[in-house]
């Protein structure tokens, strides 16, 4: 990234908004609220390519009209982009598994006859991987054992739930982990998928025990969770490096007597060789917090945030120079929900997005790998969803998930807090 004392200042003076690619209306139409909000949204989504040379974008190009993924060059925006769809399915996401290739879920209303039932119309999802000028064609992804089973087994595989990305292995170009349920047995398996031939290989078996949430890089399970009904909560494991024993760090339960517990855990503290873990608590004070807890020790150790008021949410991480997360803040309840960074460049980019889009909450939701290019989701009592695209000191609207919707047809939102009974602030 530029240094910001150069960069800074052309936030003020290179405010261009444009690109917006949607027709959805006859020219001269106005639409009502109810109608504007009766819409599908126009767009959905926007991704950065890891090289910051395409952004990746859904859309809908009429009037509650089947959505697009619609790919542009970030050199050129008003070039005419790379437009892929599927006939008979419904995109429902899309992200990148590396800078030529994405990697897009859909989704299908099929009815069924159930024996007992009759007619039944359920969603049907699937998971494909395609090069970015759709030039290879969909590679479905990823093939389901009951693909060479029976037709009894394959017609179970369409129901058994929708696979999803895991993680994107940003330093492994050719794979992604990918969670879904392999057995139909109720608890999803993870698997390493090569986005290039749609090959897998088993990572990690879920069982009625503990259901898998998280794998290392090395491609170890390493956080587990199950749900204890005897107790009427759900249980959190994790495990050592090179361990196959689940320890409980904490669980989730509601007391009726007291307050309810939180608790959550987040990630590894650290690489793949580290017990140290990032968890969500409220052992210690009504709001939550973000700890690191040591699982070597088996001890909550020191805390990295709490806000007063409010609970904290989740760590904010981007990538660093070799493609590790590092921790940049931290997400709370808030008005927002609300960020407190801790990293001085981010602050600084966040006050410029600020600047420049006021009274709204603004969020990067993507960046390339070299943190140049940014893709920020914005959205403000009086302005509905909006993406940008931030490159080269210049700020491009990518498009609105409901671009009629005009400032009169919105109300302004008051933030207020009263006093209860006790005198605790209630906001």
């Amino acid at each position: 990234m530029k240094h910001l004392s150069t960069w800074l200042p052309m936030w003020l003076f290179c405010l261009l908004l444009a690109h917006s690619n949607l027709t959805l209306a006859e020219p001269g139409a106005r639409l009502t609220g109810f109608e504007v909000w009766a819409q599908e949204p126009a767009m959905s989504s926007a991704q950065v390519s890891p090289d910051g040379s395409h952004i990746a974008t859904i859309q809908r190009l009429q009037k509650d009209g089947k959505p697009y993924v619609m790919i542009y060059d970030t050199d050129d925006m008003s070039a005419k982009p790379v437009t892929l769809s599927s006939d008979r399915m419904e995109i429902v996401t899309v992200d990148w598994a590396n800078s030529e290739r994405l990697v897009v879920t859909f989704r299908q209303d099929v009815e069924t006859l159930q024996k007992d039932y009759g007619a039944d119309t359920r969603l049907v999802f699937r998971m494909a991987t395609i090069d970015r000028e759709g030039k290879e064609g969909w590679l479905e992804i990823p093939r389901k054992r009951a693909d060479r089973r029976n037709k009894q087994l394959r017609a179970a595989a369409n129901f058994a739930g929708a696979a999803n990305v895991l993680d994107l292995l940003p330093r492994d170009e050719k794979h992604i982990l990918v969670q879904y349920d392999d057995d139909f047995n109720g608890v999803p398996d993870i698997f390493k998928v090569n986005v290039e031939t749609g090959a897998t290989k088993t990572v990690a078996r879920g069982n009625n025990r503990f259901n898998i949430a998280f794998v290392d890089e090395d491609g170890d399970p390493r956080l587990a969770e199950r749900y204890d009904e005897g107790d009427e909560a759900i249980l959190l494991f994790a495990r050592k490096k090179g361990s196959r024993k689940w320890i409980e760090i904490g669980r989730i339960e509601a007391e009726p007597e007291n307050t309810s517990t939180l608790f959550g855990v987040f990630r590894l503290y650290g690489d793949s060789d580290s017990n140290i873990f990032y968890v969500l608590s409220n052992h210690e004070t009504d709001t939550a917090g973000i700890y690191l807890y040591d699982l070597d020790k088996q001890e909550m150790g020191e805390l990295l945030f709490r806000h007063p008021q409010y609970d904290a949410i989740d760590i904010e991480t981007r990538l660093n120079k070799n493609l590790r997360p590092e921790l940049i803040g931290f997400t709370y309840e808030g008005k927002g929900p609300d960020i407190y960074l801790t990293d001085n460049r981010e602050k600084a980019l966040y006050e410029a997005i600020n600047q420049i889009l006021p009274g709204r909450t603004n969020r990067i939701v993507s960046r390339s790998h070299d943190d140049e290019v940014h893709v920020i989701w914005s959205n403000g009592p009086k302005h509905p969803t909006a993406w940008y695209l931030l490159k080269d000191g210049r700020l491009d609207l990518l498009g609105k998930s409901r671009p009629f919707l005009t400032e009169d047809m919105l109300s302004d939102v008051e933030w207020v807090s009263y006093k209860a009974r006790d005198g605790l602030e209630i906001p």
